[in-house]
């Protein structure tokens, strides 16, 4: 098994988990705002949806997946709508970044749910790693399946975009 920082095999596994949110943030990578061990098993983060802002990630593209699939139309909630208006050029340049950033300090994000998109009522935005259950350390050096990778990304985003567009109203 893979360690990261302070972590330790023989520690707690919310212990592991808040030692990792610990060395991603070390490093500078983007993760939860906060975190506090609760007990043996669990871990607490800030609410960082309490203003408005929603996340994009795997788990909202899978829920408005499925509802594409089903055939439903309904009106997009505001922050969908917010989403649809930031620029995906830049929301992309920051995966990027990320992505980049963890690569080069040995990382290699989790392989099925890389990143999570926080959308900020204001039209702001964050990309943040949240899985970091399933980090694991970059085995190689090439360049090409950085950029492989990243092209998965990208297009998660794209996925998203046309999937709300397949599923609003349109007045």
């Amino acid at each position: 098994l893979v360690t990261f920082g302070d972590e330790q095999m023989t520690m707690t596994s919310a212990r592991r988990y808040y030692e990792r949110w610990r060395f991603l943030r070390k490093l500078g990578i983007p993760t939860a705002s906060s975190m506090r061990v609760v007990d043996e098993e669990h871990v607490a983060m800030g609410d960082m949806t309490v203003d408005g802002s929603a996340f994009f990630g795997k788990v909202k593209q899978l829920a408005v997946r499925g509802e594409v699939k089903t055939g439903r139309r309904r009106e997009l909630t505001p922050i969908e709508r917010v989403f649809l208006g930031v620029d995906p050029k830049t929301i992309k340049r920051e995966i990027a970044r990320v992505q980049e950033t963890a690569w080069q300090k040995g990382i290699r994000l989790a392989a099925d749910d890389e990143y999570d998109l926080l959308i900020r009522p204001d039209g702001s935005f964050g990309v943040l790693i949240m899985d970091i259950t399933n980090l694991g350390k970059r085995r190689s050096e090439k360049y090409d399946l950085l950029l492989s990778e990243r092209k998965v990304l990208e297009r998660s985003i794209d996925w998203l975009r046309e999937d709300l567009g397949k599923l609003a109203v349109t007045v």
